[in-house]
Order: structure tokens, then sequence, then C-alpha cells
């Protein structure tokens, strides 16, 4: 096995792959990651350090010596302000000297490769898509991986999965959950959009779930929004607000959860869902489609081979909406036919062990 080294930026869905890549595998590896980043990741054949700066990454690199570097992401340590733009290329340029291959994981599925944007455009977003496409520039001949199908053209890529599941533990709560999990970018955008006032679009839905239905209902929230929702539902039971938790607690949630509820399309904890066959909800495109137009329409064929995926409102008929989507999509969940696509990609061990590449 390669000697193999991780450096993550500070977004939590990056370790989604750490964990689809070395979960139950022979082989270990060592991370570097900010400090805040080290308490959510606990699998055991990860060693963890954290680094503050761009002298930090160089340092440990000298001392680890690794055969090869994954980033998750390259993309997002400068445009996330972890180590600046010129920082992120002198490094670059410092590791291609020192011959160590380097591979990438791609949140934007080279999107910037076959859109076009207008350099000249102003809104509060165009700093970071013009940065993305700056940056892709000097990335694109590095090998990019991938968690799910991928047909791209000249870059470099790879395709993985990893099958093992957890083990189900007994669940505390004998009755229905239904998770929601909302992101700091999506919690931003819709109370932007909604003049500071979507919290109270869905309050009514989390009080009708637990009075009307016996759902517990599960939140994982920003900090912000719990503390509304706290005050409004303080008379609701059975709601358990989850600010932050490890990558393996969430696991957990998945497996006991009998549906999960999205605000964004691309979130990377989907995969798990796919993984135990779990219904998923969506309720807006997210925040991905707003930073790049399109971004839905060029990357769904990747993310979504087996079906178009089905935005619901929040309406008078949401809850028994999704109550039928459940019980659908149970009576498929053993068919093997459907996920087919994801158990067909490599293995971590052949995407660690080979920089063979697909065109």
């Amino acid at each position: 096995m390669k000697k193999t080294l991780f450096i993550f930026s500070n977004d939590f869905g990056e370790l989604v792959l750490l964990r689809l890549l070395m979960y139950n595998q022979s082989f270990s590896a060592i991370a570097l990651m900010p400090e805040q980043m080290m308490k959510y990741i606990t699998l055991p054949n990860v060693e963890k350090f954290s680094y503050q700066n761009a002298d930090d990454l160089k340092r440990y690199i000298d001392d680890i010596m690794p055969t090869q570097i994954l980033f998750f992401s390259a993309y997002i340590l400068a445009t996330n302000n972890l180590i600046t733009t010129p920082e992120f290329y002198s490094l670059m340029d410092y590791l291609d000297k020192k011959k160590i291959e380097i591979s990438t994981s791609d949140p934007f599925i080279r999107y910037y490769d076959h859109m076009d944007f207008d350099l000249q455009a102003k809104d509060f977003l165009s700093n970071a898509r013009n940065a993305f496409i700056t940056i892709s520039e000097r990335l694109s001949g590095y090998r990019h991986l991938y968690p799910l199908p991928a047909s791209l053209g000249s870059t470099p890529h790879r395709s993985f999965s990893n099958h093992f599941k957890k083990k189900t533990k007994e669940h505390i709560y004998k009755g229905k959950q239904w998770t929601f999990v909302m992101a700091m970018h999506d919690y931003q955008l819709l109370q932007f959009e909604s003049g500071l006032t979507y919290h109270k679009k869905i309050i009514p839905l989390f009080s009708s779930l637990v009075k009307d239905y016996n759902i517990m209902v599960n939140l994982v929230f920003p900090e912000e929004l719990h503390k509304i929702l706290e005050k409004e539902l303080m008379d609701v039971p059975d709601i358990n607000y989850i600010s932050y938790c490890s990558l393996d607690a969430f696991e957990d949630l998945i497996i006991q959860s009998d549906v999960m509820i999205y605000w964004n399309l691309f979130s990377a904890s989907t995969l798990l869902c796919r993984l135990y066959n779990k219904p998923t909800v969506f309720l807006k495109q997210g925040h991905m489609e707003t930073i790049f137009p399109g971004f839905f329409k060029y990357s769904k064929s990747f993310w979504f081979p087996e079906n178009e995926p089905v935005i619901l409102d929040i309406n008078d008929h949401f809850i028994p909406d999704v109550l039928k989507r459940i019980k659908a999509e149970e009576a498929i969940t053993n068919d093997t036919a459907l996920f087919q696509p994801y158990f067909d990609l490599d293995t971590p061990s052949a995407v660690l062990n080979k920089q063979r590449v697909s065109q």
C-alpha cells in the first residue's frame, strides 16, 4: 500500500469521502485537518493531526514523506481561507518538485470546464466562481476522485465506492424517525430569500409530525436555526436538535431514520443514504445551484444515474406525500439493481494502490 496522506479543508461533506475510502479497510492512512474538524472523524485506521497554516502542511509532509497525497478538497483550501491562494499554488509546486502523487476530490465535478462565466459580472458570488475557474486550471492535470459514476473529458479521474455497512445498533427510540439536514450555506440563502422568515414555514411541519403523526424529528441544523426553533417549539416533545456530531454518529442517525430530508440535492451524506437504501426527500435544489447556475442540469446524470430526484413543497400534503414515498421505496429496497452503478465502481484499495486513470 502506498503511504497515503489526506489533507482536508473545513467542509464536513469531505469527511464522507474519507469514510467511503477508509471504512473497514485493512490499510491505514494519515490525515491533516483543521482543528475544529478533528472530532468529527473516528476511523481507527486514520491517524489525525491538525494544521493551522501552509507552513504546518509543509512541515508535516516533510516529516511523513508520503507516497501520495489526496486533497479533500484542493479546490476549497484557498477559497475557504484556510491558506492563501499564493500559498496554495506554492504548495502544489512544492509537491510536484518532491514528485509526490497528487489526487483531489472535486465537489464541482469539473462544472467550470463546461459552463461559460461572465468574468466581468459582479454579484456576491462572482468572486467565488471566478476563483474556482482559476484554481481548476492549476488542478486540471491531477487525478480527480469521485464517490459516484462520472463520465468526464480529458481530466484524469476515477470513481470509487465502499460497500461495507455498519452493523445496525438497537434503536433506543422504537417509533418512527424523520431526519432533516440543512447546511449553513442553505440556511443563510433561505433566510436571505425569505426576509429572515423561512423558519416560520417549517415550524408547523415539525409540530405536526410530532403531535399528529407521533414521529420523532431529528434536526441536523446550524446552531443559529436551533436557537430559533428551540424557543418556538419549546412545548413540542420528541424533537432532537443536533448542531454537529461525528460522522460515525451521523451514520447511526441515517441507519435509524425512516427518511432523510435535505434542502440540498448534492449533500455528500446522501451517498450514505444510498448505501443503506434510505428514502431521501429534497425540499430545494440547494446552494450549489445558486452559486453555480446550471449545475443541477449538468451534473444530475452523475449524481442521480438511477432516477430523477423529486423536490417536494412544504404544504398541507407534504407529510402524506412523504409517507407514500417511504412506503413505495420500502417495496423496492431490496432491488440492488437500483444502486448497481455504485456497486460497480472501483474499490478503495484499487484507488489508493494504483495511479491508473480513466479518460
